[in-house]
């Protein structure tokens, strides 16, 4: 779902583990929305997770034309494709008649967010890296860029295609640069990665001290106080990074199954997002206590993700344009 640009290091595992993580947040927290403390803690490390992968991963050499080639391939067509389909078999099986909501929710933008927000993101981002080379200039244009999709979104301007959300996710791409420029290369990286987990949870603790109740949401450019989900996001991240780059580096590649099928993953899931509670009622499960319904919610959310992994494995195979797989010249190539 992440990184359509590569930093030449070949497949890295833990990477993929994160960008599981980050997508099984995703598809839980569509489960248990009520759940506040769920809410507060995974939000910071969920669809920002996924931009700071791109950062950190993001090769801003590639020519223009490749770049929005790689664009085109890895994000616009499985997204146009899958979503299309799978909402062509909702109205089918629904008697939806609504076909022009569901075209038009894909021409604005709106449908399956994350994709468009995240191909203007990469756009924006890799005109500033392009333009500054300067880790700290970069920094200041993403700031600016933050500041002014925070402003917009409060006026309600530039919705379309997520362009106000995009401005945003660029201090969360901010975040990857930061971690392979500097962080990954210091000599105690232990130190600071327990200090990034402590600042995390104590940002945590004192949102729910002066904001209790609010989560942030960077699907709907909502934060409750901006250094505090700022703090967050940077503090998380950095941390997941830490953590993983340090205990997973060395783990089985099929370990990364959901993380290499996070783009067809997410876009089954938003044709899909009831499925996790039918299969709790198909088997018969009756919640007694909040633990046992989390417990079982996430056992059907990793069983769901098993199911959509293996349509995306058959999408592999058989139909790599959709799960972005394919791009021109592969074939010539002998790739």
């Amino acid at each position: 779902m992440s990184g359509t640009t590569t930093g030449g290091k070949g497949r890295q595992v833990w990477l993929d583990l994160l960008r599981g993580l980050a997508l099984v947040f995703v598809i839980y927290g569509h489960q248990a929305s009520g759940w506040y403390a769920f809410r507060l803690l995974s939000s910071p490390v969920k669809i920002p997770l996924f931009f700071a992968i791109t950062g950190y991963l993001f090769r801003e050499d590639r020519s223009p034309r490749d770049f929005l080639a790689m664009l085109l391939w890895r994000l616009l067509v499985p997204w146009l494709a899958i979503g299309l389909l799978a909402g062509a078999c909702h109205m089918v099986l629904l008697h939806d008649t609504t076909v022009r909501g569901v075209l038009m929710a894909y021409v604005r933008g709106k449908a399956a967010w994350y994709v468009p927000c995240c191909v203007v993101a990469e756009i924006l981002w890799y005109a500033i890296r392009r333009a500054f080379k300067a880790v700290p200039a970069t920094a200041a244009a993403a700031a600016a860029c933050c500041a002014a999709g925070l402003l917009l979104s409060r006026r309600g301007m530039l919705n379309v295609w997520m362009v106000n959300r995009a401005l945003v996710a660029q201090v969360f791409l901010l975040v990857g640069l930061v971690y392979r420029r500097y962080l990954e290369k210091l000599p105690r990286r232990a130190l600071w990665g327990f200090a990034a987990l402590a600042v995390y949870l104590a940002l945590a603790a004192l949102s729910m001290r002066l904001y209790p109740g609010r989560a942030m949401d960077a699907h709907r450019n909502r934060y409750y106080s901006v250094p505090l989900c700022m703090g967050m996001v940077a503090s998380g991240c950095l941390a997941l990074f830490w953590l993983f780059r340090r205990f997973a580096a060395n783990a089985p590649d099929w370990a990364g199954l959901l993380g290499r099928n996070t783009l067809v993953v997410y876009l089954l899931h938003n044709a899909s997002t009831r499925l996790p509670r039918k299969m709790l009622t198909l088997a018969g499960f009756r919640h007694t206590s909040l633990a046992q319904a989390a417990l079982l919610m996430l056992a059907a959310v990793l069983l769901a993700c098993a199911a959509y992994c293996l349509a995306a494995e058959l999408m592999n195979r058989f139909a790599p344009a959709l799960a972005g797989r394919w791009r021109p010249g592969q074939r010539r190539a002998g790739r």
